[in-house]
């Protein structure tokens, strides 16, 4: 069994080769299991940009079906498909998380000489231009948990 997390769509050019070597390790009839993000439809393209910017990596724009289309082609067929999108637009969510991430990074560093205040600014600004961004981003996709099974050889 290989188990992947939404980790396969920042493979920048190499998605195909992991789908490859995912399927070349798994034994006959075994399960492949990915949480794939897709895209339901296009974002513009400035929100693309700011969400890949923020992750640093490209991210690529495609379907549910594209990336079904990409694990038949290496010897995988779809045995099941979840959905499993939670969107919220609360924006309570966000400052949540943010609260999550500045109170665990604070206890990890009490011991060192950095001032509450600064850790918090400096987590916050960047957290919160990422989530945003995410957030943004989300309204675009849907979330799926896809298992596959190789096909007998």
């Amino acid at each position: 069994m290989v188990v992947t997390s939404g980790s396969i769509a920042f493979i920048e050019n190499n998605i195909e080769n992991a789908i490859s070597e995912m399927s070349r390790v798994l034994s006959k009839d075994g399960y492949l299991i990915d949480t794939c993000i897709s895209y339901i439809e296009s974002p513009p393209e400035e929100i693309i940009n700011e969400a890949s910017s923020s992750l640093e990596s490209n991210i690529p724009i495609l379907t549910k079906n594209e990336y079904i289309k990409m694990y038949e082609n290496k010897g995988l067929y779809l045995f099941n498909s979840i959905n499993i999108d939670n969107k919220s637009d609360d924006a309570q969510d966000i400052d949540k998380i943010i609260k999550y991430v500045i109170d665990r990074e604070q206890r990890l560093r009490d011991s060192q000489s950095l001032k509450r205040n600064n850790i918090e600014n400096v987590i916050k600004n960047k957290l919160e231009k990422l989530l945003r961004s995410f957030k943004e981003n989300d309204k675009y996709t849907s979330s799926d948990i896809l298992i596959f099974k190789k096909e007998n050889e």
